[in-house]
């Protein structure tokens, strides 16, 4: 990595202040975008689709589905390889997962804990669990915010034991750290698991049995606001060798209209009963996603006020080894895994699901332009060669575009949630001279959560010789003549190699949006970066071994004035919040021109 930094001769500059702007920055002159709501959302496992029946008054935004953007911290021996927060079945439920095993070790007397920090949203449910203690290791397993206050703790019984934090709720947003030590200067593995907006069985992790219904575990603090009050209740647990039942109970009041999906990677039966153990449903048997088992009781009407419980059972003629499952439960909404069936929303009028790409691997279809609204609802019309077409209210006439790529014939996926387009990869030549084989792909992701579009161009070299190949990304911004440099890295009058950003605008607050790309992180610099008119260019000449990969990453993000545009700078270059989100391991190891080191994204 080190070497191809080199390599590219890319340099290091001193952080600059912004060059004063020419107007005083105004937030409460920003030009807010034009917005109109959106019955279908992105596909992404969230909430997907709203309904407007009879009577029925329209619901506010969703809430974010991304329970995590970003992670990156100094893992320690906690090993990051393997660090990604993966959706777990069924498909929609909004559960996430991470697992990883780790050590805790001393280097010349001192320790040297496991940690991994996470960027979170605010008010998620955290469960943490630590199993498979090296004998010799006493754990000692702390949650702890940005300013290093502990959130939560707790401590192995003994030498060997695990340990569970199931309920932390983050209250507020910011970074979070899980730091797992040794009591008395012991050291050894372990394994982490952490479950994310779920409830975790409490008998799974040495807690209170649910084997009746008189022990039913309730779910309902694990709950998570839709719109129009509907909510939705998760829990991971496991119908463990030598058990048959785990009962579950969740409050309900009369009317109510309530559904239960339950998946797992083997067979079990769903039930649903009263408080008088009444059987009120069975679960029919689904086509799961991602080889899971699935079973459903949909849409049942409450009758009283009070609670129901909810019976997972092992499958009759099943062996007696361990059944792991999730069970989802949603009050006021349909809830609809991608099944391939068509589901009746009548009775809520609101769904919960899923609406899935063909996934890693597909050979994809030519991208047919369909804009994306980011999280501060500006529009990427994201167009069949990757670039940008318009934006929002003319902020491009043909942006981001890079040079010597697709045409309109390229293929092209939804990745990321729904949230990324992936283009290609497709060959190319680094030159005639050289004619060596080139595979190109570019990745468009706009975020949900922040105002900002990411892009990522990765070549790799398939040939046999080392080449040099040239990164150009080319924009015309709309502003046209009237385009001014508003602010740029440097700090001058000008932009130049020098330079990791810039802001542009005609007017502020008003007509185009105040726009900002960000090219380079701290610390690096392009090989040629350059503003004439309305034309914004910039190149990155990397040099590739034979069977090497290198990308460039950079950011596009419209604003409503340019003091919004310049708020935004110094996150992008920090690569917070989501701006990692759905990379792999090889892609941020491969990105020359940001500081990726100790970095690792979450898998959606």
């Amino acid at each position: 990595m080190f070497a191809r930094h080199a390599r590219l001769n890319q340099r290091r500059f001193a952080t600059s202040a912004f060059r004063k702007l020419a107007v005083a920055p105004d937030v409460s002159a920003a030009r807010a975008p034009f917005r109109r709501r959106a019955l279908i959302e992105a596909l992404e496992p969230r909430l997907l689709m709203s309904a407007e029946l009879p009577g029925v008054v329209a619901p506010p935004p969703p809430p974010s589905e991304a329970p995590l953007f970003a992670s990156s911290g100094d893992l320690g021996t906690l090993e990051a390889v393997s660090a990604s927060f993966a959706p777990l079945p069924p498909a929609g439920a909004l559960i996430h997962r991470f697992e990883s095993t780790g050590a805790v070790t001393r280097v010349d007397g001192s320790e040297v804990p496991s940690v991994a920090t996470f960027a979170v949203e605010a008010d998620r449910r955290f469960g943490f669990v630590i199993d498979q203690v090296d004998p010799a290791l006493q754990v000692d397993v702390r949650v702890v915010d940005a300013d290093g206050d502990v959130v939560a703790q707790t401590q192995g019984a003994a030498a060997g034991a695990g340990v569970a934090l199931p309920a932390v709720v983050l209250a507020a947003a910011g970074d979070y750290s899980v730091e797992v030590r040794g009591v008395d200067a012991s050291t050894g593995t372990f394994r982490l698991r952490v479950v994310i907006d779920a409830a975790i069985e409490s008998e799974s992790i040495g807690g209170t049995g649910n084997d009746t219904s008189a022990a039913a575990q309730s779910i309902d603090a694990a709950s998570l606001p839709l719109v129009r009050g509907a909510t939705r209740l998760a829990v991971v647990g496991v119908v463990a060798d030598g058990e048959s039942d785990d009962w579950y109970s969740v409050t309900v009041t009369a009317g109510d209209v309530v559904s239960f999906v339950a998946a797992g990677d083997a067979a079990f039966d769903l039930a649903v009963f009263d408080a008088a153990d009444g059987l009120l449903a069975r679960g029919a048997v689904e086509a799961g996603t991602d080889g899971a088992t699935q079973r459903a009781v949909r849409d049942l009407v409450v009758a009283a006020d009070g609670e129901l419980r909810v019976r997972v059972t092992r499958a009759a003629g099943t062996d007696g080894s361990a059944v792991p499952y999730q069970l989802v439960a949603t009050r006021g909404a349909h809830f609809d895994p991608e099944v391939g069936r068509v589901g009746d929303i009548t009775r809520t009028g609101i769904v919960l699901g899923s609406l899935r790409n063909a996934g890693a691997g597909a050979a994809g279809v030519p991208w047919n332009g369909v804009p994306f609204r980011d999280g501060e609802n500006w529009n990427w019309d994201v167009q069949s060669d990757g670039s940008i077409g318009d934006g929002t209210s003319d902020a491009y006439d043909g942006g981001v575009r890079l040079v010597n790529y697709f045409g309109s014939s390229a293929a092209a996926q939804l990745t990321t949630g729904g949230r990324e387009v992936a283009f290609g990869p497709v060959s190319v030549n680094a030159g005639v001279e050289l004619a060596v084989p080139l595979d190109l792909t570019r990745r468009v992701y706009v975020s949900d959560t922040g105002g900002f579009a990411r892009f990522l161009e990765t070549v790799t070299n398939r040939g046999d010789t080392t080449v040099t190949y040239r990164v150009q990304v080319d924009t015309n911004l709309g502003s046209d003549g009237g385009t001014r440099l508003i602010a740029e890295s440097g700090g001058s009058a000008s932009v130049d190699a020098g330079d990791r950003w810039l802001i542009t605008d005609d007017i502020d607050a008003s007509r185009d949006p105040s726009m900002l790309h960000v090219v380079a992180g701290d610390g690096f610099a392009p090989d040629a970066f350059s503003l004439s008119g309305d034309r914004v260019s910039f190149g990155y000449d990397v040099e590739l071994d034979p069977g090497e990969s290198a990308s460039v990453l950079h950011f596009a993000a419209q604003s409503g004035s340019q003091a919004l545009a310049a708020a935004k700078v110094a996150g992008l270059l920090a690569l917070t919040g989501d701006a990692l989100r759905g990379l792999t391991t090889a892609e941020l190891a491969s990105i020359v021109n940001f500081d990726t080191a100790g970095r690792f994204a979450l898998a959606d």
